[in-house]
């Protein structure tokens, strides 16, 4: 990150960005530009050691703190996360940079948010990189609406476990100021160290809140361990609530993402420009064979699929490979 120019835009909804940039190796505005969204909790910092992994790439890198996180703005309004707004934020972005197309890469939310700028402005997107999060076909006219609990149902009894039950949690009144007195919980939740953890947080209803509040205390793993990794979470913590990334969850359970998906045309659930999911063995709440669904459908015609034995947090514990599977798509896919 060091090596990229700090930014910031209004958007035309009044909403102030952060986001860091390099400048082109080549003069031809071409050239792809890569596009990198974080998702919870994290920031434009999540990608440090991928981009520095990828070097002197021929490809404009362009990372945005995301709505609801450390320089960006951090609205408690819902209404504002939704897919089609943030979409054109992340739009106007490509925009002020004079990025024509981009190769958009997502992580957690990052990768909800990447799947849903295409839907919205397929027109600019060359390739999608999915980290951890298989592709969701959107909404269409005359699905049900999203419901957490009938969800965590038809979860339970497809896979054994209520994949989405540390939602409840999250959204619930008073968790995000829990979070927020309890930092060091939130961290070791996030990053344990030890057997079937990212099961045992996620997947088993109410794990969250009593790990939180409670004595219970694990290892991290090596990477988290790390100074700027803990300065990087712990000081844009400390002083931002949770509110504001938690409305990314809330916009999802309250359907406000529906409203806005029942819109998008029915040709644009199928994506027509490569993509790579890159799934993990450790990550419970994102199953790697959740990709076979929309792939059968025949939504994913240009699929890539890279598994990596690690948790959630890909781009932290793993980013040389990470890295390494970016090059091998850009230079195999798009170059």
């Amino acid at each position: 990150m060091d090596k990229l120019e700090g930014r910031k835009i209004t958007t035309s909804r009044s909403l102030s960005y952060t986001y860091y940039t390099s400048q082109r190796t080549t003069e031809s505005k071409e050239q792809r530009a890569l596009l990198f969204c974080h998702g919870f909790p994290d920031s434009a910092f999540l990608w440090n050691d991928v981009l520095a992994h990828l070097g002197n790439i021929p490809h404009k890198v362009v990372v945005p703190d995301m709505l609801g996180y450390a320089g960006t703005a951090k609205p408690l309004d819902k209404t504002l996360y939704n897919y089609a707004g943030m979409a054109d934020d992340l739009r106007e972005i490509l925009d002020a940079e004079e990025v024509d197309k981009a190769i958009v890469v997502g992580h957690d939310w990052g990768a909800a948010m990447v799947q849903r700028f295409y839907a919205f402005h397929a027109d600019r997107v060359a390739g999608i990189i999915l980290l951890n999060i298989a592709y969701h076909p959107p909404s269409k006219p005359g699905d049900p609406r999203f419901d957490l609990q009938g969800v965590n149902e038809l979860l339970q009894n497809a896979y054994g476990a209520p994949l989405w039950t540390y939602w409840e949690f999250f959204t619930s009144n008073d968790g995000p100021q829990l979070m927020r007195e309890n930092l060091e919980k939130v961290y070791e939740a996030q990053h344990g160290d030890v057997p079937d953890w990212g099961f045992k947080m996620f997947c088993v209803p109410g794990a969250w809140r009593e790990y939180v509040v409670g004595s219970q205390t694990v290892p991290l793993k090596p990477y988290a361990k790390e100074k700027r990794w803990r300065d990087s979470f712990f000081g844009q913590f400390e002083k931002d609530s949770f509110e504001a990334p938690v409305q990314w969850y809330r916009a999802m359970i309250e359907n406000v993402q529906y409203e806005v998906e029942v819109k998008i045309p029915t040709e644009r659930r199928k994506i027509e420009v490569p993509v790579l999911f890159v799934g993990c063995t450790q990550d419970a709440n994102n199953r790697i064979d959740l990709i076979e669904i929309p792939k059968e459908a025949g939504l994913l015609p240009q699929l890539e699929v890279k598994i990596l034995d690690c948790g959630h947090w890909c781009p932290m514990e793993m980013p040389k490979e990470v890295a390494d599977f970016i090059r091998e798509f850009l230079t195999k896919q798009l170059c």
